[in-house]
């Protein structure tokens, strides 16, 4: 039993012998022989060199190499150092070529370079010529290194099939086999995956090291999971497998994304007391962390207090403060650490411009926003879409149409491709504008720059046509988005499209601008048909048209019908309703309006007591319209001149008749 345990062993400590062996031939080989002017030939013949130039250089060596294959070593090990992967692999194929026995520490050799290359293509290749033309069985060294490349390649599927392989060649995956395939599946988010390799390692008995642990919590945070991140982090100390800021940095992340602002400052805190030391990177997830979560005070103090830490403010910090101050409508401080982010030592970039110009079209700074637009060119800084495309949006928050349209012509002429959203914006500029041609031709031009229209396209064009005399064009335009609806079956209504509420509301709109209350009833008794459920800003429409257009039963019907739809009438509702009611002197239905309202917890304004109070008088209802008008102050309505007008007229007609 023993001389077959020692024979199981054997190859195993010739492996080791051998590979110690070759070391010392290599380093000796480097001390003693002309192999040194021999990489210098292969570097200086460039990354990519024919096969030919590679072999004149290496002929010199060839009997050396023949006799001593090991010798090879020198040269492969210093094409790795400098990361030429292909004159490695070339170093490989003079090898076949000149009959000189190339082993597996050759090919591993060859694989590093193409590791430290990033070329994991090359590496397969590689490998698998051990297998194919060398009939060379691969150790785990080799499976480790092709599958760490894979990893940096964001090739996770190869990672975990190459990794699945190892056992079926007899090799035992370690620690290093596990942490390759489980950052392989962090790359990507794979957060189950990373976390189902990690388990493996515990059953089987491979003790996770801090770059295991560091891999799935880093996929954690990418794939959401705050809470199995911050699990992770607090068994390391268990495992024997120290957190480091790799480790605070990711489960940092991870609260970040969960918008757990709290979380993510509580283990900033924790971290010096642990031995770990803050960096740049922790301090910008937790900033990045408060402004998400609309704290951009906490933001800001993180920022000012890095001096103090001995953290220089990085453009990453600079930039996640910005960007908190950008979501809390913060313009004037964003424009102000924009600003100081050189004097700190920060170049700003496209992130920093862009959250700036964001912050400003929050805050409908459109002459600022656009300023920096033009100060990014003259900072050395090229706007990209999300530059662009924030100014255009300022401009059309402010009716900048104009503006905006300028913006979309720049872009053209900068090459940089406008996108949904660069067209959309304008769009919606030239709605405010009520320029429904140049909306209309912006929407139809938009298949020339090979984008198809989304429903904001269609929402605002729709909404461009909402003057007057424009009703049938909305309807047209609402009708395309059935046209470009693949999906749409006229059969079964089953749709997924691009007509919505908004689009919807917008032609209703329309439709009540010119008083056209039998297409406005048309399309609300549409939606249903198309999966569309009717909203308040639907219904409010189609009661206008119909209040405008003398339909007032119609008013009223659909007042009725709003709650069987589990719709809420509002204020605007009743208040559309009651103006029809008193166009087509309806005093009573106006006055039975008005008391759902209080019944309903609702507030009228102004204009809707007024037009009551109006209703009345007009009608002789002298008293009723007094009383109407001494109950504003009880709703904490004050009566304006038109309110107590029309009480005093209503008076005097009660007088006079």
């Amino acid at each position: 039993m023993e001389a077959l345990a020692l024979s199981a062993f054997a190859p195993l400590g010739d492996n080791l012998l051998g590979r110690r062996h070759a070391r010392r031939c290599v380093q000796k080989e480097d001390r003693t022989s002309g192999d040194g002017g021999t990489l210098a030939q292969l570097l200086a013949l460039g990354p990519s060199p024919s096969q030919e130039e590679v072999s004149r250089s290496l002929s010199a060596d060839l009997r050396s190499w023949q006799k001593r294959p090991r010798l090879a070593m020198v040269i492969l090990t210093g094409l790795a150092k400098n990361r030429r992967p292909h004159v490695a692999q070339q170093v490989l194929s003079f090898m076949a070529a000149s009959r000189i026995e190339s082993d597996v520490i050759h090919h591993n050799a060859a694989i590093s370079a193409c590791s430290k290359a990033g070329l994991w293509q090359l590496a397969l290749s590689v490998f698998r010529n051990m297998l194919k033309e060398s009939a060379l069985t691969p150790d785990t060294i080799s499976y480790n290194s092709v599958i760490s490349t894979c990893s940096k390649g964001g090739q996770w599927q190869l990672a975990l099939h190459l990794l699945g392989d190892m056992p079926r060649e007899l090799l035992c995956p370690d620690v290093v086999s596990y942490s390759s395939a489980i950052s392989a599946c962090a790359c990507t988010g794979l957060w189950q995956s990373a976390l189902g390799l990690l388990s493996t390692m515990l059953r089987k008995e491979v003790l996770p090291n801090q770059i295991s642990y560091n891999a799935v919590i880093s996929a954690c945070e990418k794939g959401g999971e705050w809470q199995i991140a911050l699990k992770l982090l607090s068994s390391m100390t268990a495992m024997q497998a120290l957190p480091d800021k790799i480790s605070f940095n990711a489960a940092i992340s991870a609260c970040e994304k969960g918008g757990q602002w709290q979380l993510a400052l509580t283990l900033l805190g924790s971290m010096q007391g642990l031995g770990v030391t803050p960096d740049a990177i922790s301090f910008s997830a937790a900033i990045s962390a408060c402004g998400k979560a609309g704290q951009w005070q906490l933001a800001l103090y993180l920022l000012i207090n890095l001096p103090e830490k001995r953290i220089v403010p990085d453009q990453i910090s600079c930039n996640a403060a910005i960007s908190a101050c950008e979501k809390g409508g913060q313009w004037e401080l964003a424009l102000s650490l924009l600003i100081s982010m050189p004097l700190l030592g920060a170049v700003p970039d496209a992130i920093s411009f862009n959250a700036a110009i964001s912050a400003c079209e929050k805050g409908l700074q459109w002459g600022v926003a656009l300023s920096l637009l033009r100060s990014m060119a003259e900072k050395g800084v090229v706007p990209n879409e999300i530059s662009f495309n924030a100014g255009s949006s300022a401009c059309e928050k402010t009716g900048r149409w104009q503006f905006s349209l300028g913006i979309l012509r720049s872009m053209f002429g900068l090459r940089a491709a406008p996108n949904k959203i660069s067209l959309n914006a304008v769009i919606g500029a030239c709605a405010r504008a009520r320029e429904w041609k140049l909306a209309l031709g912006l929407l139809g031009s938009m298949p020339e720059t090979r984008l198809s229209p989304s429903e904001i396209s269609f929402s605002a064009s729709i909404s461009a046509c909402s003057d007057e005399d424009q009703w049938q064009m909305a309807l047209c335009v609402l009708s395309n988005t059935f046209k470009n609806d693949n999906n749409y079956n006229n059969n079964n209504c089953n749709r997924e499209g691009l007509a919505n509420e908004i689009s919807f509301s917008a032609a209703l709109n329309a439709c009540a601008a010119s008083a056209q209350w039998q297409s406005a009833l048309s399309l609300l008794s549409l939606m249903p048909s198309i999966s569309l459920a009717p909203d308040k800003p639907c219904f409010d429409a189609a009661i206008t048209a119909c209040s405008k257009s003398g339909a007032w039963q119609h008013s009223i019907r659909l007042l009725r019908l709003m709650p069987e739809l589990r719709v809420d009438a509002h204020e605007v509702s009743f208040s559309a309703a009651i103006s029809g009611l008193y166009q087509s002197q309806q005093w009573q239905f106006a006055l039975t309006l008005l008391d759902h309202m209080t019944e309903a917890q609702l507030t009228p304004d102004q204009i809707t007591y007024t037009t009551v109070v109006m209703a009345c008088g007009r009608d002789g209802k002298w008293q009723l319209a007094l009383r109407c008008l001494s109950l504003m102050p009880e709703m904490r309505v004050t009566p304006d001149s038109v309110s107590l007008s029309a009480g005093i007229s209503a008076r005097e007609r009660g007088s006079f008749g």
